[in-house]
């Protein structure tokens, strides 16, 4: 028998039938916030961060005592081993072998109040997503046989519930359908007025779809509302999509949804391009997919360290492949450092297939960012190789893509030695539309200086899959060549790009302030781009995924500090 934390009704561990309620708030705030990582190591940093007002001299000193009084509670309700429930690392706490209301609805009391006794102030994203998860259950619940027995119920649910409205639409389609019969029903429709319902879309596919198909409806699904600005219904939907879509494909859409904005071009595409390649190519599903969880780590508070933790935790060498990948594309938002050249090496190790291909693919990167271009020609060669080898029938175009952006690049010598003879109309994933960011992102840049045209297609396909920074900095320097003022809003960003997110495409933003800072003569503007691209002093910076390369930061730095 296993034990249970309870987060509905009231904060408490169970086990066998005896409860133990949690009391104390911050021994609540750490217990919620461990319980909403899901098995993921939550660093005792954004623990003090997050709960203290001004952390204490010994911060990890007062976390331990708060996690030794919940291992206690769990001792009081009959755990004998509580420290193999609440997890110590180097780094922090995690939840384990503990059953709870978010990973287990099906066992959850839903239409009691969810955490009452948590503070909104810290707890409001994981409240929601408990009423979400209410929400889905009484839906559940009105599809049974005798759902006359559940009015109780709902009647307790919609007395807190945040999402009246949508449960008011429940109640009402199953009155409809004469599924529930109940004088009850009349009172609880006529209750308030409630404005027009959205219909959203319905995770119940035909039972002639399933697999892969079914699977990728539901993926369209979701993520179309969350494009339409729709994230709570998308959300809503996941959670109903247990028995269709992966689990590991589940959380991570989740983390999208969360903390992804469908504003940004790129993130659409992604996510989009997903759900196709599912189906059409899993290699580059997979590739794509890891994509937007790195997003989506670089944007979490304890993205890294949970990055680390799942490398760490990874439990087969399918599992520790894909946590490597993820860990890669995620740095490379950050200079260059001694683990993403570690990283090549476990990858190779793993024994995968995947893991093969990827070391090869990642070690190829790695060389041009340092801008070892000899080097980066032969790893291309050796990542063809590998693909030809270990994923002979995936028709992966990498390489071919990788070599005809590189042939674009900014810098010469780059340029010079991966041209040979006519230039290269490579695509990836079958889609053209990376040279045509290559294309545009080169001639904003290079303006006034270049000779060619810049077709509107290029530009407008580049902004519509760029990350946001770099739309950003692309929209600056049309602008800017359009004739329009600039200079304030290159200094609003200017100011942002210390507390910017940073994704794999944000170096485009610091270089379009520079060049606007150069063409318009203006050194403060110039040194604080400067200082900006400091850390990245002694390497070369890139748009990944190797659209263009712009050639050393050393380069840059210094024609912005001369203006």
């Amino acid at each position: 028998m296993s034990v249970r934390l309870r987060l509905f009704g009231g904060i408490a561990w169970e086990l066998g039938g005896q409860e133990v309620p949690v009391r104390g708030r911050t021994r609540i705030d750490i217990l919620l916030a461990l319980a909403e990582a899901e098995g993921a190591v939550v660093s005792v940093s954004s623990l003090l961060d997050r709960f203290w007002t001004e952390a204490p001299a010994s911060g990890a000193n007062a976390v331990q005592r708060h996690i030794s009084a919940l291992r206690s509670d769990l001792r009081e309700v009959g755990c004998d081993e509580p420290g193999q429930m609440l997890e110590s690392f180097s780094s922090g706490y995690r939840l384990t072998n503990v059953e709870t209301d978010l990973s287990d609805p099906d066992g959850s009391s839903w239409w009691l109040e969810p955490i009452p006794t948590a503070s909104w102030e810290h707890h409001s994203r994981l409240r929601d997503r408990l009423n979400r998860q209410a929400t889905v259950a009484a839906a559940r619940a009105l599809q049974k046989p005798q759902a006359d027995s559940d009015v109780a119920r709902l009647e307790s649910l919609w007395s807190h519930t945040q999402r009246q409205t949508e449960l008011h639409r429940l109640v009402a389609e199953a009155s409809r359908s004469h599924r529930v019969d109940d004088p009850a029903i009349s009172s609880w429709l006529s209750k308030g007025s409630i404005g027009p319902v959205r219909e959203q879309a319905s995770a119940v596919l035909p039972a002639s779809v399933g697999g892969r198909e079914a699977e990728r409806e539901s993926i369209r699904q979701v993520v179309g509302l969350w494009a339409d600005g729709e994230s709570d219904a998308a959300l809503d939907l996941l959670d109903e999509t247990t028995a269709i879509v992966d689990v590991d494909l589940k959380r991570r859409l989740y983390r999208a949804v969360v903390w992804q904005s469908p504003e940004d071009g790129g993130a659409r595409g992604q996510l989009f391009h997903t759900a196709e390649l599912r189906i059409t190519s899993p290699y580059a599903a997979e590739r794509s997919l890891c994509a937007t969880d790195a997003n989506s780590m670089n944007l979490l508070p304890d993205g890294e360290a949970l990055a680390a933790d799942e490398v760490e935790r990874a439990e087969s060498p399918d599992e520790l492949t894909r946590a490597l990948r993820v860990d890669f594309i995620r740095r490379l938002a950050h200079p260059i450092d001694d683990r993403s050249e570690a990283i090549v090496d476990e990858l190779s190790q793993t024994g995968t297939k995947d893991g093969q291909v990827e070391a090869a693919r990642f070690a190829f990167v790695n060389r041009l960012r340092h801008g070892q271009w000899e080097l980066a020609a032969e790893r291309l060669d050796e990542y063809r190789g590998a693909v030809s080898t270990h994923w002979p029938h995936s028709g992966d175009d990498f390489a071919t893509m990788a070599k005809a952006s590189l042939q674009r690049a900014l810098d010469e010598d780059c340029s010079r030695l991966f041209s040979s003879g006519d230039r290269i109309r490579g695509s990836f994933n079958g889609d053209p539309y990376l040279l045509s960011v290559a294309n545009a992102v080169r001639f904003m840049v290079q303006w006034p200086s270049v000779d060619a045209p810049l077709s509107d297609v290029d530009f407008n396909a580049a902004l519509s899959v760029v990350r946001r920074p770099a739309a950003e900095g692309l929209r600056l320097l049309q602008d800017h060549r359009s004739g329009r003022p600039v200079l304030e809003e290159a200094e609003r960003l200017a100011e942002s790009l210390a507390s910017m997110a940073r994704d794999r495409q944000s170096i485009l933003l610091p270089l379009a302030i520079g060049r606007v800072a150069q063409l318009n003569e203006v050194p403060s503007l110039g040194e604080i781009v400067a200082r900006h691209l400091t850390p990245w002093s002694g390497q070369v910076l890139g748009l990944w995924p190797v659209d263009l390369v712009f050639g050393r930061a050393d380069d840059w730095i210094e024609r912005f500090t001369s203006i």
